[in-house]
């Protein structure tokens, strides 16, 4: 019998918490926001996964900071993974969290590729129009691609809808040939 991942076997356990409990879209967002701290704050990550600095003194940074930011539930989590030496690991155990949290709800997460960052009222309402089209909630990432020269591109679910000045350049160069 294989053995499951570490990230496949917290996830899960995460997960199963989560919905117990009924705070899946909680702990989703919290998840999000421990996400996108670890990516723009590496440092903040280093001093989590540094075996110098010892797991009370992480835990108690952990609770000052997010105690009031983070459901008690996500925050007693991170303190299992440093307790366990696995808050390493987490933005895998996180994705593995997030892939549970979409099949659950009946989710597709896509790229959106612009030249300029697309802020929350465009997200959003790219979003909601591609839930409607794809008949699920949809959730997009937005990527910067300076080569589109304007407009969009958007990949979900193995496909890609190119609304781009640069794909339109292109189709009206071979209509012209």
């Amino acid at each position: 019998m294989a053995q499951l991942s570490v990230e496949a076997t917290y996830g899960q356990a995460l997960f199963d918490a989560a919905n117990d409990t009924g705070q899946l879209e909680k702990i989703q967002g919290d998840i999000l926001l421990m996400q996108k701290l670890f990516d723009e704050t590496p440092d903040f990550l280093k001093f989590v996964t540094m075996p110098l600095i010892g797991n009370e003194e992480k835990k108690k940074i952990l609770r000052e900071i997010f105690q009031d930011k983070l459901s008690k539930e996500t925050l007693n989590f991170l303190f299992i993974l440093i307790d366990k030496g696995r808050i390493g690991a987490f933005q895998k155990i996180a994705r593995q969290y997030q892939s549970l949290f979409r099949v659950h709800n009946a989710c597709c997460e896509g790229i959106v590729y612009s030249v300029e960052p697309l802020n929350d009222e465009q997200k959003r309402k790219l979003q909601e129009d591609l839930s409607k089209l794809l008949r699920k909630k949809v959730f997009l990432k937005n990527e910067i691609d300076l080569s589109l020269l304007g407009g969009i591109k958007i990949q979900i679910e193995g496909k890609v809808l190119d609304a781009s000045l640069k794909k339109k350049m292109e189709n009206l160069k071979k209509g012209i040939r």
